[in-house]
């Protein structure tokens, strides 16, 4: 009858621990364990070291400009799409997890605007990572990116990804990894001056209108424009930036989805990804 006890009571134990790993994992790793799965060196383990290999899972990491073209080599302070994909045969939910490094793997922290089933967590020991918030439906992850400062040299994005079952264990489920390096652009010349401090684009998503608040001096000829991912213009206006005051640009007619807003004021321009959720 001891024995009997004891038997239960480790299969209930166990079986909270399985619970916990598993909730853990849903809400991604860093946000709930305070762990990296990426395969980064210094990590432990992996998300294939749980999921296994079903499904015939892969995985791939896309750092893309503001036309949507996949890059190879990165311009020092630039903003780009960095894009997760997770792909699977028969899978209902997916996760992943991605963190950037230099070459002394030290953390390189550009992460930004994540989209909705994306969020992005700092450890402890300073690195960031862009990871799942919660079981996504969708195969397909996303945040902005911004290149650190020149003479940082190669970047590498590690990452790992998950397609499960929903059968409440890991069994079934699969896990990959992969990984990205960037070269640094060193034949670019002093970068031209850009709107970012100056400027402020809001809300993000957005569902009618973009607000656009000139914090600096007021600036009566300034054009916008908005192009979707394929670089087609679809909005363009002149208006004049009062300083702290908001001006309202109207995007009703677009369609959901993502697009770069372009705000030019003479040399200076900003370009920033927003998202319409009408």
């Amino acid at each position: 009858m001891k024995k009997t006890l004891l038997s239960v009571f480790g299969i209930s134990i166990l079986a909270i621990s399985v619970q916990i790993t598993l909730t853990s994992s849903s809400n991604g790793r860093a946000f709930a364990a305070n762990s990296g799965n990426t395969g980064a060196p210094g990590e432990v383990t992996t998300c294939r070291s749980c999921h296994g290999a079903g499904f015939g899972t892969t995985v791939s990491i896309a750092i893309k400009d503001a036309q949507g073209n996949p890059i190879t080599s990165y311009v020092p302070g630039s903003i780009y799409d960095a894009e997760f994909t997770v792909n699977a045969n028969g899978a209902s939910g997916y996760g992943f997890q991605m963190v950037s490094l230099n070459s002394s793997n030290a953390p390189v922290n550009g992460f930004s605007t994540p989209t909705t089933n994306t969020r992005l967590v700092t450890l402890g020991n300073g690195r960031q990572y862009a990871e799942h918030a919660g079981r996504s439906s969708t195969n397909t992850f996303s945040t902005q990116w911004t290149a650190p400062s020149s003479g940082t040299g190669t970047v590498t994005f590690y990452g790992g990804g998950a397609a499960v079952n929903n059968n409440g264990g890991t069994g079934g489920d699969g896990g990959n990894t992969t990984i990205l390096s960037l070269t640094e652009n060193t034949s670019v010349g002093i970068a031209e001056p850009t709107l970012r401090d100056e400027l402020l684009v809001y809300p993000n998503p957005t569902r009618n209108v973009i607000k656009l608040e000139n914090t600096a001096e007021s600036v009566k000829n300034s054009v916008v424009e908005v192009y979707n991912m394929k670089g087609q213009l679809f909005i363009s206006e002149n208006i004049t930036l009062l300083q702290n005051n908001a001006e309202l640009l109207n995007v009703t007619g677009l369609n959901n989805g993502f697009y770069i807003l372009r705000v030019t004021e003479g040399n200076k321009t900003l370009e920033q990804k927003i998202m319409i959720e009408n």
